[in-house]
């Protein structure tokens, strides 16, 4: 069995000063932007829009530091339920033991044999379910932290100012919220989110609309 990997910790800085702070933070935040300039340079046109091959390449880094943050843990079968091995009794006797993590429940299947291994393996993907999600919200904010950065140095590069946008009217604010919310609970189903049901967040929709549109 392999030995298991110890977790590295995640960044950790003891600041001798709030001086010695900034300067730290000025080092992070300079190196952020030269990320994102790559990004600039290197993608076909980062930050509006990435292709799927960008956003896989990007998963693979992002899931690589993942991955050294948390590393795979031991799981074992009994009685048809997957365990941790360590809350076990020495005593015990598993079926079989593998080693799981985010990275591994997010690698090892598509969206479409994750959704299948919910009637196949409940069991399993009911252990898995919450890494893969944990590992993909990683990437996913990674990348946004990414675009936000990049869409800073466009702005700084073009001499634009950030202004903040008028304030909506509070009915407009309601319109755009459910159309955000149905596209994001479209895009959720599409990914294998059990909880994304489309039929519901629209019959919601309309008890809701049944009373503000009066």
């Amino acid at each position: 069995m392999a030995t298991k990997k110890p977790a590295m910790p995640a960044v950790t800085v003891m600041f001798k000063s709030i001086r010695d702070m900034a300067y730290n933070h000025a080092m992070v935040d300079d190196s952020l932007k030269a990320h994102a300039q790559f990004a600039i340079d290197n993608f076909n046109n980062f930050p509006e829009e990435i292709s799927k091959e960008e956003r896989s390449e990007c998963y693979e880094g992002y899931i690589a530091r993942y991955n050294e943050l948390h590393p795979v843990e031991q799981y074992a079968c009994i009685d048809g339920n997957w365990l941790p091995l360590k809350s076990l009794s020495k005593d015990a006797k598993p079926l079989e033991v593998v080693e799981w993590n985010g990275a591994y429940a997010l690698s090892a299947f598509s969206q479409q044999a994750f959704g299948n291994l919910k009637n196949e393996d409940l069991a399993k993907y009911n252990v898995l379910k919450p890494l893969r999600n944990a590992a993909s919200k990683y990437a996913s904010d990674k990348v946004k932290s990414l675009e936000r950065k990049a869409r800073e140095i466009i702005r700084e590069q073009s001499g634009q100012p950030k202004t903040r946008e008028a304030t909506k009217a509070f009915s407009e604010v309601v319109k755009a919220s459910h159309e955000d919310l149905r596209t994001r609970c479209k895009n959720a189903k599409s990914r294998g989110d059990e909880s994304a049901d489309e039929d519901k967040y629209r019959s919601a929709v309309e008890a809701f609309n049944a009373v503000w549109l009066k």
